[in-house]
C-alpha cells in the first residue's frame, strides 16, 4: 500500500515545483489507483486495500491533497459516507437521478468532486433547472467502465474535472472507455494543462478552472 499525500494543486503557496500533476497515471500490471472525496471514504479505502494487500496480489497507490476539506453529503445534509459505507471500487452517484433524466454527467475524484456537487446543486435550484449527474470515481485504475458507459448513453454529456494533468489521468481512463465502445456522447476535460504560480490553493482552483463557476458555466455549455 503507498499513501500518497500533497496531490495536485493542494500544495498552494509551495509554487510550480511542489505541484505533482501526473500521479494518476501508473500503468502498472496488478495495481490500483484510488483517489478518495473525503476523510470517511479514506477511511473506508484502508480497510478495503488492507484486504486486498493481505490477500499478496495486488499494489494499491491512493492519493490524497494536503487542504482540509469537508465530508460529502446528500443535498440534505447527511453524510454520504456513513459508518456502513464500504468501499468497492464502484464509482459513486453523487448527485443526480441516476437515470435518463440527467442532462449532463460531471466525472470527477478527489476535491473536484466537492465542487461539482456544489455546481449541480446550483443549477438544480435554478428557474429553469439543468439535473446533473455527479459520478465521485474513488478508484480510477482499474474504472468503473459500466458506470461510465450507463452515463455516457444516459446523459450524453460527460465533463471530467480532476486536480490533475488533463492527459493521462481519469479523463484518458473515461476517454479509452468512449473510444473503446464508440459511446454516442461529448466530452469535455476540465484539468491541468501547465503548472501555476504560489497562491492559496482555493485560488489555484479558480485559475485552473476547476472552481464551482467553472463547472456550472461547463454545464451550460454542454446543454
Amino acid at each position: 500500500l503507498n499513501d500518497c499525500t500533497h496531490a495536485g494543486l493542494s500544495v498552494g503557496e509551495d509554487g510550480e515545483t511542489h505541484q505533482e500533476q501526473n500521479y494518476l497515471n501508473i500503468p502498472f500490471h496488478h495495481t490500483q489507483v484510488w483517489m478518495p472525496a473525503d476523510s470517511n471514504q479514506a477511511a473506508a479505502m484502508a480497510e478495503r486495500a488492507m484486504e486486498l494487500i493481505a490477500e499478496g496480489h495486488q499494489s494499491v497507490f491512493v492519493f490524497s491533497p494536503r487542504t482540509g476539506h469537508p465530508q460529502l453529503v446528500h443535498p440534505k445534509g447527511k453524510p454520504l459516507y456513513d459508518a456502513d459505507y464500504v468501499f468497492d471500487g464502484r464509482a459513486d452517484l453523487i448527485r443526480g437521478a441516476g437515470n435518463t433524466t440527467d442532462q449532463v454527467t460531471i466525472i470527477a475524484t478527489g476535491i473536484p468532486v466537492h465542487r461539482a456537487a456544489e455546481a449541480a446543486d446550483r443549477l438544480m435550484a435554478q428557474p429553469h433547472p439543468i439535473r446533473v449527474r455527479v459520478l465521485n470515481v474513488g478508484c480510477v485504475r482499474p474504472i468503473d467502465a459500466a458506470a461510465i458507459m450507463q452515463a455516457a448513453l444516459e446523459t450524453r454529456h460527460l465533463i471530467v474535472a480532476e486536480d490533475h494533468n488533463s492527459e493521462g489521468g481519469l479523463a484518458s481512463q473515461v476517454a479509452d472507455v468512449i473510444a473503446d465502445f464508440a459511446l454516442p456522447c461529448s466530452l469535455r476535460r476540465l484539468g491541468l494543462n501547465h503548472h501555476f504560480p504560489s497562491a492559496k490553493a482555493e485560488e489555484l482552483e479558480l485559475m485552473a478552472g476547476l472552481d464551482t463557476e467553472s463547472m456550472i458555466d461547463a454545464v451550460e455549455d454542454e446543454v
